[in-house]
């Protein structure tokens, strides 16, 4: 799989390829005291745009509906809210 810093973010990016992405950069976070902020998307946001990797304005950018099926993919990947 891609590091998160390996995604060519678009706004034509796919709910499973954002998906991918979430799973890359946040796996980690599951069981943790830092979940909680994966519920704030600009901190989620925040953490895709460090060190200048994804642009932020692509990001907001990106469909609410294709956000909702890569926390989807996101969530089964990871067992999240199992």
């Amino acid at each position: 799989m891609k590091t998160w810093e390996q995604f060519n973010v678009t706004t034509e990016i796919s709910g499973k390829e954002l998906g991918q992405l979430l799973v890359a950069k946040f796996e980690s976070w599951v069981n943790t005291p830092s979940e909680e902020l994966l519920e704030d998307g600009g901190h989620v946001i925040d953490h895709l745009t460090d060190d200048g990797y994804h642009d932020r304005d692509i990001l907001e950018s990106i469909p609410e509906e294709r956000w909702v099926m890569a926390w989807e993919y996101f969530d089964k990947a990871t067992g999240r809210g199992k």
